[in-house]
């Protein structure tokens, strides 16, 4: 890559800054959640959340999601998905971003975001799970191999969130069904973000595993880096 290509890919990066959701105002959630309705509204979005819905694309750690060849897709695989998502609402709000929920250190539900039809949120906590710590993080992010990494982010600080969650996003065939979903992810692809600043380990994956399906022609060295994809974390 040309080094005029890499700058523009920062500053391209640095003008679509995820942000934490508690950063954000009221326009601009009112903009996020506007977004969210058009995409419904036209069967978009019901469409993108259908994609999660099927195990077979082996995106996690659990054997009929995946094994271990999901846990080394499982965090390509979502980085790819919320991009993807991201992309589909930058064409109804081209200035948005999907915002992230730092879950460690905010322990309060984001539900100012759009509730669609159908989806449920029961109390969080009531039916089991818990927020990490960011002593908890912190440990994993101290993790030297990639497979030590991922394991210890989708077990210890990202199935637990889903569960404490309690309702639709709670089951992993229907949690992409709720919108919190999008910013619960966008935090686990931040924290893979920061672990990858200090630590060159990637997803052991070779052939068709390789493939992040069903996103054509998407491989995880194609987004190994969040610059070049144009996007970053504050």
């Amino acid at each position: 890559m040309k080094v005029e290509d890499g700058l523009t890919a920062i500053a391209r990066a640095v003008a679509r800054t995820r942000w934490d959701h508690r950063r954000l105002s009221e326009t601009e959630r009112s903009r996020f959640n506007g977004a969210l309705q058009a995409a419904y509204a036209s069967g978009r979005y019901q469409g993108w959340a259908d994609v999660h819905s099927d195990m077979s694309h082996r995106m996690h750690t659990m054997e009929h999601a995946g094994g271990p060849v999901g846990t080394q897709r499982f965090l390509p695989w979502h980085r790819t998905y919320v991009y993807a998502l991201e992309q589909t609402l930058r064409t109804y709000e081209p200035n948005l971003r999907i915002p992230y929920w730092d879950y460690a250190n905010d322990h309060d539900r984001p539900d100012w975001v759009w509730q669609p039809p159908n989806v449920q949120r029961g109390t969080p906590g009531a039916r089991g799970g818990s927020l990490p710590t960011q002593a908890t993080v912190d440990g994993i992010l101290l993790k030297q191999t990639y497979t030590d990494f991922t394991l210890g982010l989708e077990f210890d600080a990202h199935n637990d969130v889903h569960n404490w969650c309690n309702g639709t996003i709670t089951d992993p065939v229907t949690a992409a069904k709720d919108p919190i979903f999008w910013l619960l992810h966008a935090n686990v692809d931040r924290i893979w973000d920061r672990w990858q600043l200090t630590h060159s380990g990637t997803p052991n994956l070779v052939g068709a595993d390789a493939a992040l399906d069903p996103f054509r022609y998407v491989v995880p060295a194609s987004v190994a880096d969040i610059a070049i994809l144009g996007y970053m974390y504050i």
